[in-house]
């Protein structure tokens, strides 16, 4: 019994500590192996609880992701000169801002506010 409850224990500890690995959310003033900082997609807004989100992952792969909570960010690596990409529209009437951030400044940002409005955050990474 205690075998497969330390394994269990080491199992889900891998997982936990991997976890963050494998989706490339790190710490915001780490970088990836080859020295490149990390990149953040960022959507804030008011007036409507959620987000859908339309963002560009290595290789020009598309990630669609519909009624996320605001605020939502994700993090991941990019190389330079990789196109990087956000759409983002609000579920409901109200103000939505796009960022696409490297090492913590803004490369890009666009606010629109209206009736379901929706921003396009569309940049080169330095």
């Amino acid at each position: 019994m205690r075998p497969l409850l330390l394994g269990c224990i080491a199992l889900t500890a891998a997982l936990v500590i991997g976890m963050p690995i494998i989706t490339g959310e790190r710490g915001s003033h780490a970088t990836s192996d080859g020295g490149t900082p990390p990149v953040e997609y960022r959507v804030t807004g008011s007036g409507a609880s959620s987000v859908t989100t339309d963002r560009m992952m290595p290789g020009g792969s598309m990630v669609w992701k519909e009624g996320r909570p605001l605020p939502t960010s994700h993090l991941r690596w990019a190389v330079p000169g990789e196109r990087l990409y956000l759409w983002a529209m609000l579920r409901g009437d109200g103000t939505i801002t796009c960022e696409i951030l490297v090492e913590g400044e803004a490369i890009v940002t666009e606010t629109a506010e209206g009736e379901e409005p929706s921003v396009v955050c569309d940049a080169e990474m330095p």
